[in-house]
């Protein structure tokens, strides 16, 4: 812990803690360093946390690290147009190597992405698309004939017709929960 005094002026100064009191942030187990980085979140980790050292960027690129996609705060980290966004969560898409199980898209989905991630995904469980208006009947039709293991599909504010709608029935097999709200 640094101590802190206060110097003649009035100004607070703080000292640095001896060297051997400074965590080892390197010598953490593998399992803490990958509770650590969840934490940060997939924003984070793709921007910044990968480049902190070698142990984290082994750690960023483990495929378990990204069995779960949450898309809802990169827009304010990322501050880059939606297709930058898309690219951004294509590399997380490509990183899960097929494990990602749960992916939350807010707004920047399209059918394109959706079948991205569809094809790379083939034990996605959850999927909830967020004000994706860019998606269409037909896109969410051709991903859902990819994902049969589909447990949830939450649609919010993200338009698709009825028949869309029987094809998820139809083509999701183990659907426990789905949920449209226009």
């Amino acid at each position: 812990m640094a101590l802190s005094s206060t110097s003649r002026s009035g100004l607070r100064t703080t000292t640095p803690p001896p060297a051997d009191r400074i965590p080892n942030w390197l010598a953490l187990p593998p399992d803490v360093t990958t509770a650590i980085l969840h934490k940060v979140g997939a924003a984070d980790t793709l921007m910044s946390a990968q480049k902190v050292c070698t142990t984290w960027r082994r750690t960023c690129k483990e495929p378990s690290m990204w069995r779960v996609i949450d898309t809802n705060t990169w827009r304010d980290l990322f501050s880059a147009p939606g297709g930058a966004l898309v690219k951004r969560c294509k590399l997380a898409v490509d990183m899960s190597q097929g494990l990602l199980v749960d992916i939350c898209i807010h707004s920047l989905a399209t059918d394109d992405l959706l079948l991205y991630i569809a094809h790379r995904s083939s034990q996605l469980r959850h999927l909830r698309l967020v004000y994706c208006d860019a998606v269409s009947s037909e896109g969410v039709s051709q991903a859902v004939k990819k994902l049969p293991l589909l447990e949830e599909l939450h649609l919010y504010y993200t338009p698709i017709a009825k028949e869309a709608i029987e094809v998820v029935g139809r083509c999701c097999p183990l659907l426990k929960s789905f949920k449209l709200n226009r």
